[in-house]
């Protein structure tokens, strides 16, 4: 499309290559959509969010192996049958 001087252009006219070049960038995202290029970035981060929350799940366990925990001292509640308090230390 030319524009000589002195020629107007309606709305549309002057509108019809922008439309053309955002109708071409949706064409390639459908097409690398079509391929399966975007997916790549996203089955990564699924596995990552995974492999986070697999260890923040495994560090405490393994974590509880070395817990030692020990009573100072012990009584028996009055009124309330089968209960007691108890205090004591928890060393890591």
């Amino acid at each position: 499309m030319s524009i000589s001087p002195g020629s107007r252009l309606g709305p549309y006219e002057i509108l019809a290559p922008l439309e053309a070049a955002r109708l071409r960038a949706k064409k390639s995202q459908v097409e690398r959509f079509e391929k399966g290029v975007g997916t790549t970035s996203t089955r990564r981060l699924v596995v990552f969010t995974a492999c986070v929350v697999g260890l923040l799940v495994a560090g405490p366990a393994v974590a509880q192996h070395g817990v030692k925990r020990t009573v100072l001292n012990q009584a028996d509640l009055s009124g309330a049958p089968g209960m007691e308090i108890a205090s004591s230390i928890v060393e890591f």
